[in-house]
């Protein structure tokens, strides 16, 4: 799953909601079961969720996101396309 815009606010730690699902929940879940959830660098950078300094891998450093969750850059989309089973856009 890739998460680009406001969408990099979904995979953050300590939901607390009230009358809505609890998307930290359910992705624990699909985490589990294997799903991979990346959030596009840029996005979560301007709101908030990159701390401290980058490092030399393709990720960047958060404690903001449950685990399974990862920020990176976009420049792989491609590939993670062709090798993905199924690609399912959602947007507006």
């Amino acid at each position: 799953m890739f998460l680009y815009i406001d969408g990099v606010h979904v995979p953050k730690k300590g939901q607390r909601t009230m009358k809505f699902p609890n998307v930290e929940e359910r992705l624990k879940k699909l985490v589990q079961k294997g799903l991979s959830i990346k959030a596009c660098v840029r996005c979560a950078s301007a709101r908030g969720y990159v701390e401290g300094e980058v490092r030399e891998t393709d990720t960047f450093p958060t404690t903001q996101y449950i685990e399974g969750a990862s920020i990176t850059e976009i420049y792989a989309f491609p590939s993670w396309i062709k090798e993905s089973d199924k690609v399912i856009s959602l947007g507006g």
